[in-house]
């Protein structure tokens, strides 16, 4: 995946170092400026001392306290570093599995990619989720590779894909789902060799053996969740268990049905059904709504209570949605377009809606689980999204420069008043 042209990733990398310097400098003038991340920062702290804490990033920590004993940098400044670091190693191989794929689209994507707050976050967020991120779409790339009989793939995969369990939980819990319906997706092509599920099983059967011993390392993590879920079956009323129940089947259902229906187009142009795009334009709406409504008081907080500064900045991601659904209508029609990247993308936004039902009835620490899957989403839905955009307009340009000047202004969480 090497690229010809270095000044692209030079470009990119410049670009993440302003984003970085403008939200820890010039808006806050100070290393640690997100509660996520002074909660973690808590978290190393303790750990340091021995204090065990729930935590579902366990080799994150252990990373950043590894290097803390070896270069002795304090704790802070230290998590920084490491951070930054992240950030323009993501940025970079983003851009190269994107050249990978699309060729010409790459430089595009990217860009388009920093135009939505929901990714410029946590690109720079100092969190296990940071590099998270990165591993769920190194495994499922590598995965996706894999399926079309590509066996080089297969080691890597399997590398990162452990990996992943052991630097961030949530991180594997979404690229387990996601490979899962890769597969499910090739389940509709009459080839498919089902031997390429044996090493993802065997990884997913192994790790889960490990996850639920006595001495794992997220068994603090695992008893908080226990307790979060007893605490939400108590408060649950009893009566809406069959119809949460019936929702949530009926949605497994639909995602499998529309699977197989979007893998039975021929390379022939047909028709998408008026039906089929209705639903799939309505659903993040409805989804993105209800997430609104759930957490509204947090959310306008950072826009002075003000519903006309959060459409505003808001633009960015309104901008980078609809450009991914107006691509995702137009590849629906054709079988030769639907990628990796557009299954993935298709796949998150299922699992999105199944996160806003169970946020509905979680604490304040849990009911944001949308918001986090979106973060990873962009990723996978920026090679499709670019595709209604032709990179040699100068208006284009212009527009996208704008709007990652917004989307920074917006993801430090530091709104101007008007």
């Amino acid at each position: 995946m090497k690229d010809k042209n270095p000044q692209k990733i030079i470009i990119l990398t410049l670009i993440t170092i302003l984003i970085i310097f403008y939200i820890r400098i010039i808006t806050y003038n100070k290393p640690i400026v997100f509660s996520d991340e002074t909660k973690y920062l808590e978290i190393l702290n303790l750990t340091q001392q021995g204090i065990s804490h729930p935590i579902s990033g366990t080799g994150y920590v252990h990373t950043i306290l590894t290097l803390n004993k070896l270069t002795s940098i304090n704790l802070e400044t230290l998590t920084i570093l490491y951070s930054a670091l992240i950030s323009l190693l993501s940025i970079t191989l983003i851009y190269l599995i994107y050249k990978n794929q699309l060729k010409k689209s790459a430089l595009t994507a990217s860009f388009l990619l920093l135009t939505t707050s929901y990714f410029i976050f946590p690109l720079i967020e100092a969190r296990p989720q940071q590099l998270g991120m990165l591993l769920t779409l190194i495994s499922t790339f590598s995965y996706g590779m894999y399926l079309k009989n590509k066996k080089n793939y297969l080691i890597p995969f399997s590398f990162f894909y452990s990996f992943t369990f052991y630097y961030h939980i949530l991180s594997f819990a979404l690229t387990t789902a996601i490979i899962t319906l890769l597969f499910l997706w090739e389940l509709t092509d009459k080839k498919t060799n089902y031997k390429k599920t044996i090493v993802p099983l065997t990884i997913l059967l192994t790790t889960s053996l490990i996850y639920l011993s006595p001495n794992s390392p997220y068994s603090r993590n695992r008893q908080d969740l226990i307790d979060t879920s007893m605490t939400l079956w108590s408060k649950l009323n009893q009566s809406l268990i069959p119809a949460l129940t019936l929702t949530t089947l009926i949605i497994i259902i639909t995602t499998l049905l529309l699977i197989k229906y979007i893998s039975s187009f021929k390379n022939n142009k047909k028709h998408t059904p008026t039906t089929l795009t209705i639903i799939l334009f309505t659903t993040p709406i409805i989804a993105l709504g209800t997430q609104f409504y759930i957490r509204k008081d947090l959310y306008l907080e950072f826009y002075n209570h003000s519903l006309f500064l959060f459409l505003s900045f808001q633009l960015g991601n309104i901008i980078f949605g609809t450009l991914y659904l107006l691509s995702i209508k137009k590849t629906l029609d054709n079988k030769e377009k639907q990628d990796f990247f557009f299954k993935t993308s298709i796949t998150l936004l299922i699992i999105g809606t199944l996160t806003i039902i169970t946020s509905l009835f979680l604490d304040y620490r849990l009911n944001n689980l949308l918001i986090r899957v979106l973060n990873y989403w962009t990723i996978f839905a920026a090679p499709t999204a670019a595709k209604k955009l032709n990179p040699k307009k100068h208006t284009n340009k212009i527009i996208i420069t704008l709007l990652i000047i917004l989307s920074v202004i917006n993801a430090s969480r530091k709104i101007p008043t008007i």
